[in-house]
């Protein structure tokens, strides 16, 4: 019994099995972690939903007013389970192996481990029958055992501590919050797993412990914080010592000199002695003795006392400074800074305090030491420098106002994460509720990317400019990541090698949306059935926009072009010679010769500056019977610029084609009845797919906020192609013709395909696809998410259709000039089809999300401007109760007399509002009860 959070805007949800495994398959999240494993990009690691195994939460209200079961360790419910953090190995699966073996589906310890183990065979048993899931973490270099408290061991840290004291391994200790998250793993990853994982709950255990967690306290109960803790080697090249959490050290403490776990020998701090220049007291510090040299350094463990740092962050210690006598080698040795006498007086005097301790030791990605950084960069640098540049870190009284700004800059770099916001951040003295206060009202605001001042801050740290800044996973980081997909997907999908060829990663999704249009268009004879109205046979209808800078590479769509539409091409070349034959015929004939007859021919591309009658008349004549039926062939409009197509369709309606746009999509009926006799006057559906290429001012004119209520937006396919930044292309030195002449073959097989596409399965995936984002719009209480969701599952599938197509191509037969048959989908085509709904979501709350917000938050604004005002008869009329007397309705309608009351009984009577029940005597006068019809009255 546990829980999940998908990201940190959303509440927790409750888990089950069928919910689990959704999760450790999803493919995307499977992609991510492959990507960080590859990578160690710790933000693939941070988009994944994460697991809470150690408690359930009570529902709360968030800042902003939204009722849910909010993580937060104050609404903290045990469940019983307790998660072991086991991290830096290198090989986990070794690991474990070499402690236990599956038997019966049960874990039993291996006799070599046992052998070596100073704990009883019962007990080990015993423990390894708590185990109820094992499985590696994202990075690959960690595991997760979770399993079933021992209330006789203490709470969720005494737990963790002595788990992993029976398994021989090193705990790591932020695991001990009940609130901790867990990143989902794939489902290869897990090791082990009992379905008890599902049921278990442990109600004595939340009795016992939930006040603690509610309370913020996540200390052991049992034990010492740091008593099950190892000491740990630091690279000589690193002589800042990284330290727990804690401040204050005991004079009489020492460091343990016995061996590490290489045999070598650890170094010692001897006695301290007193040394240095004196304070402003003229008392002379206590000063650390060089260390002897050694591969290891470090300072007896801190215990814990004073001010706790943020959550899940590490301080530091000061740097070693070289001092002391030199030694045998002539090289000086590293020096402890002095220490300082403060804190509580002990047993054998006053307490020696280390220097303030810095935040810097918080790892970075997954299984790394480095602190945590952007582009290299330590926050803690950052922070530093901007409080230089802002004439000071904040005084009291300045302080809740800077460290918002200082947030609200941050969040850029941040990725707008509010959990890393607190753990880079120092409190500068605030309570930890308020500071968690200040960070929540940062992360509500707009996102508007880097500011000039954070900028200047980062560039001076970095000594040059910075080309290029952004958020991390912003949509260009997303662009690469797709690529790796795309390339992925080509050794299934050939053709995507030859769509993409020439081309960076990050330029991939462009080409396939783009080959995509172009191949679909090719299938106009093909149909399928959505989970929309199923009994209606879809069209694969497109209409696509590869958005760019000038110069940024957008030329490859004319190459796609080309090659691609070579069959329509060859067949409209045919209707084409014959109209243009037909309108020099006409110039030579004169007023009273008979004129010759217009053919009726099919053409089928149409540039820009095509007007509307023409294309109308085109696309009516453009009908084809396949399998004892007329079908309408889509027409075709590209244009490299998308600036001039708006400007040519500024003439007018004879050539503005927004209607047509919009009708397009779904392939709806229009009409046209004019006088004129070039004009035909017929209804007609609308079969259109069109490529424009062009820049975002150009997109911004196409698609802005006085024309986004038209649903444009959501039925266009928008495409960012990257920025260059500077990069050269590739020199190309050879022509590869037969990547050309591949695609030109590939064209001529889809424009031969007919028939109902068997993509079912598909479809029912898509349908759970549009559930589940449909369920996070829900809980985000996103009414924009909501409509830029409801066209998406369209675009994947008519997207991906041609390449699916392909890939099973032997599995078709053909029939006369036509191919045509059924064919197995599998989970590589889903695969497909979930990578192109995805980017197609991605860039359409890119490109038109803040619209859709301003669409719901103005229509919000109009709607309360016209509501209108309840008159004062339909509220009296309200406050009847449902049986009345005249009494009443004096009271009610404040009327000064029983007549007057009288009066109104009647008019409510003959509207149907009221009738006559019954009567009595009062004060011997006969006196009606009346009661409500149900009717409502209108106002």
């Amino acid at each position: 019994m546990f829980c999940l959070q998908r990201n940190f805007f959303n509440p927790t949800v409750p888990v089950d099995e069928r919910l689990f495994y959704e999760l450790v398959r999803d493919k995307q999240s499977n992609a991510m972690i492959d990507g960080f494993r590859q990578s160690g990009n710790a933000e693939l690691k941070r988009k994944l939903p994460a697991l809470i195994f150690q408690a359930m939460f009570d529902e709360t209200t968030s800042k902003s007013g939204k009722k849910g079961a909010w993580r937060k360790q104050s609404a903290t419910r045990l469940t019983g389970l307790v998660v072991l953090d086991i991290d830096h190995v290198d090989n986990p699966i070794e690991l474990i192996n070499g402690k236990w073996r599956m038997e019966n589906g049960k874990l039993v310890a291996r006799d070599e481990w046992v052998a070596n183990h100073h704990y009883p065979l019962s007990t080990i048993h015993s423990a390894l029958e708590r185990i109820l899931l094992v499985y590696v973490t994202p990075s690959g270099k960690g595991l997760k055992i979770v399993f079933k408290a021992n209330l006789a061991w203490g709470n969720l840290a005494d737990n963790q501590i002595e788990m992993a004291k029976l398994l021989g391994v090193e705990a790591d200790e932020s695991g001990k919050d009940a609130s901790r998250m867990a990143f989902v793993c794939k489902e290869e990853d897990i090791q082990f797993i009992n379905q008890e994982l599902f049921t278990y709950e442990n109600k004595d255990f939340a009795e016992k412990y939930n006040d603690q967690y509610r309370n913020g306290n996540s200390n052991p109960v049992n034990h010492s914080s740091v008593a099950h803790q190892e000491v740990r080697q630091v690279p000589a090249e690193n002589r800042a010592l990284a330290a727990e959490p804690l401040s204050l050290i005991p004079l009489s403490q020492q460091a343990d000199s016995s061996p590490n776990k290489s045999g070598e020998q650890l170094l010692q701090a001897p006695p301290l002695t007193r040394g240095g220049a004196p304070n402003k007291s003229g008392e002379q510090l206590l000063q650390a003795p060089p260390l002897n040299r050694g591969a290891n350094c470090f300072t007896p463990p801190l215990m814990r006392g004073g001010a706790q740092g943020a959550e899940g962050s590490i301080l530091q210690a000061p740097p070693f400074t070289r001092g002391g006598a030199p030694n045998k080698s002539g090289e000086q040795l590293l020096q402890a800074p002095p220490l300082t006498r403060g804190g509580a007086q002990g047993a054998e005097g006053s307490i020696l305090q280390a220097p303030p301790l810095t935040r810097g030791g918080a790892q970075g990605a997954e299984g790394s030491n480095a602190p945590l950084n952007f582009k290299g960069i330590p926050y803690t640098e950052i922070i530093a420098k901007w409080w230089e540049k802002q004439g000071g870190v904040p005084q009291e009284g300045e302080r809740n106002v800077k460290l918002y700004n200082l947030a609200v800059n941050l969040r850029a770099i941040c990725d707008n994460n509010k959990e890393l916001l607190l753990q880079i951040m120092s409190r500068l003295g605030l309570d930890e509720q308020e500071f968690q206060s200040i960070i929540d009202s940062a992360c509500k605001e707009q996102p508007k990317g880097i500011s000039k001042a954070l900028k200047e801050v980062l560039e001076s740290l970095n000594n040059s400019p910075l080309s290029i800044i952004h958020s991390p996973f912003s949509i260009e980081e997303k662009l690469w990541f797709w690529g790796e997909q795309i390339e992925q997907l080509s050794a299934e999908y050939p053709i995507l090698k030859d769509i993409c060829k020439g081309l960076k990663k990050n330029q991939y999704p462009a080409a396939v949306f783009v080959g995509g249009l172009f191949l679909m268009t090719l299938m106009t004879r093909c149909t399928y059935r959505f989970y929309h109205r199923p009994e209606e046979l879809r069209r694969l209808n497109g209409s696509t926009m590869i958005i760019g800078d000038p110069a940024s590479g957008k030329s490859f769509a004319t190459r796609l072009y080309k090659l691609l539409m070579t069959p329509i091409f060859a067949a409209d070349k045919v209707g084409r010679d014959a109209i243009n034959a037909y309108r020099e015929l006409m110039k030579t004939k004169g007023a009273n010769k008979e004129k010759p007859k217009k053919p009726k021919v099919v053409v089928r591309i149409h540039p820009a500056r095509t007007s509307n009658a023409q294309f109308i008349q085109d696309m009516v004549n453009a009908v084809e019977v396949v399998d004892g039926e007329e079908i309408q062939l889509h027409m075709l409009t590209f244009d490299t610029e998308l600036d001039n197509t708006l400007s040519i369709q500024k003439g007018g309606s004879w050539i503005d084609k927004l209607s047509l746009e919009l009708k397009a999509f779904h392939n709806e009926e229009d009409g046209q009845a004019y006088s004129n006799v070039d004009s035909i006057m017929q209804d007609f559906i609308v079969t259109w797919n069109y490529v424009y290429t062009g820049t975002p001012i150009a997109l911004k004119k196409k698609v802005n906020e006085s024309n986004f209520g038209s649903g444009l937006a959501t039925r266009l396919t928008c495409i960012p192609l990257p920025s260059t930044n500077f990069e050269m292309m590739e020199r190309v030195v050879t022509v590869d013709y037969d990547s050309d002449q591949r695609l030109k073959e590939w064209a001529l097989l889809l424009d031969k395909m007919k028939g109902e596409l068997s993509v079912q399965k598909i479809v029912d995936e898509l349908y759970g696809w549009t559930a589940r984002r449909m369920a996070d719009a829900q809980e985000n209480d996103s009414k924009a998410d909501e409509m830029l969701l409801k066209r998406c599952a369209y675009h994947g599938l008519n997207y991906s259709a041609p390449f699916i197509v392909l890939r099973h191509w032997n599995e078709l037969h053909q029939d006369g000039e036509f191919w045509c048959g059924e064919f197995n989908t599998d989970e590589t085509d889903w695969q497909l089809v979930e990578l192109l709904t995805n980017i197609h979501f991605a860039c359409q709350k890119h490109y038109f999300g803040a619209m859709a917000e301003m669409y719901f938050d103005n229509r919000d604004k109009e709607a309360s401007v016209n509501h209108q005002r309840h008159q004062k008869t339909v509220e009296a009329f309200n406050r009847l109760p449902e049986e009345f007397t005249t009494d009443d309705v004096m009271r009610c309608f404040n009327l000064k007399s029983e007549t007057a009351a009288y009066t109104r009984v009647g008019r409510m009577q003959k509207d149907g509002l009221a009738v006559k029940k019954d009567s009595f005597n009062k004060n011997g006068h006969t006196k009606s009860i009346y009661r409500k019809t149900g009717v409502v009255m209108i106002g």
